[in-house]
């Protein structure tokens, strides 16, 4: 199944991407340049999710990186049924993948 999504960055910008959807395990959309996919693999503990995200402009990944990190911890909140709890913690990100691109 393919077809057009809508995404909002935050700042009410709207991109319309391609995505392709392969039921039950992967789901992946072109952003602009990037590339994102994400599918789940079944282990013998249930499943894990697996996110690869492409960049088309390498300059962009410290960001990228710290953004993303932000919304998977949330995502892990909900998938446990905790409470969410968006982390400031940018800054302190952006440092710790900045060593690590390096």
């Amino acid at each position: 199944m393919s077809g057009q999504i809508a995404l909002v960055d935050g700042k009410d910008n709207i991109y319309s991407n391609h995505y392709r959807l392969e039921k039950p395990y992967l789901f992946s959309f072109l952003e602009v340049d990037d590339s994102i996919n994400i599918s789940l693999e079944e282990d013998n503990r249930g499943c894990k999710i697996k996110f690869i995200h492409i960049l088309g402009d390498v300059s962009l990944a410290v960001n990228t990186a710290a953004g993303w990190h932000q919304c998977l911890d949330v995502f892990s909140q909900i998938v446990n049924g905790e409470a969410k709890n968006w982390q400031n913690n940018t800054a302190e990100l952006r440092g710790i993948y900045s060593k690590a691109f390096s």
